[in-house]
C-alpha cells in the first residue's frame, strides 16, 4: 500500500508543479528578489514596496519560503543563497529573464497541447525568426531570456579561461 501511496504522491507533485512555477514566475516578474537583495524586509514593507495586497502578498512570501527561495527570520524575509545568486537582477548570473520568457511565451501554448495532439496544427507562434523579430518587444524578451539562460555557462567559461 505504501508503494501505491508514494506513486500517488509523485503523481500529485507532478500535476501541481505549475503552482510552484507560477509562484516563482510571479516573484521574478515583481522583481522581489532584487528588492530583497538590497536589505531584508517584513511582509508589510514588501507589500507596500511592490504594491501587493497584504494577505495575498503574505501568502506568496510564505510560499516562496516553503519552496526554499526565501528565508524568514524574525519576521523579515531574505533571499536564499540560490535566489540571491540567480534571481537578483543586478547579478551577472541572473536567469530571471528566461523565467519571464517561459511565463509569457512558452507556458501559454502548453495549455493547448491536447489540441495540437488531436489536430497536428500549430497552436501559436511565428513561422520564422524574421516574423518573430518584427515585434520589437517580443524580440527583446527573447534576447533577454537567451542572455539569462546562458549567463551561468558564460560566467563559468570566463572564470575557467580568465
Amino acid at each position: 500500500m505504501q508503494q501505491q501511496d508514494a506513486g500517488l504522491q509523485a503523481m500529485m507533485d507532478l500535476a501541481s508543479g505549475f503552482w510552484r512555477a507560477q509562484a516563482l514566475f510571479t516573484a521574478v516578474e515583481l522583481d522581489l528578489f532584487s528588492l530583497l537583495a538590497r536589505k531584508p524586509a517584513t511582509a508589510a514593507d514588501i507589500c507596500a514596496s511592490l504594491g501587493l495586497r497584504p494577505g495575498a502578498g503574505d501568502d506568496l512570501l510564505d510560499s516562496l519560503a516553503a519552496l526554499g527561495l526565501l528565508r524568514r527570520d524574525g519576521g523579515r524575509y531574505t533571499n536564499s543563497p540560490t535566489a540571491a545568486r540567480y534571481l537578483d537582477r543586478t547579478q551577472e548570473s541572473y536567469v530571471g529573464g528566461f523565467f519571464l520568457f517561459m511565463r509569457h511565451t512558452l507556458y501559454p501554448p502548453w495549455s493547448r497541447l491536447p489540441e495540437l495532439i488531436r489536430t497536428g496544427e500549430r497552436q501559436e507562434g511565428r513561422e520564422t525568426f524574421s516574423e518573430w523579430y518584427r515585434d520589437l518587444d517580443a524580440a527583446c524578451r527573447f534576447m533577454d531570456a537567451m542572455d539569462s539562460v546562458s549567463a551561468p555557462a558564460a560566467l563559468a567559461l570566463a572564470q575557467r579561461f580568465d
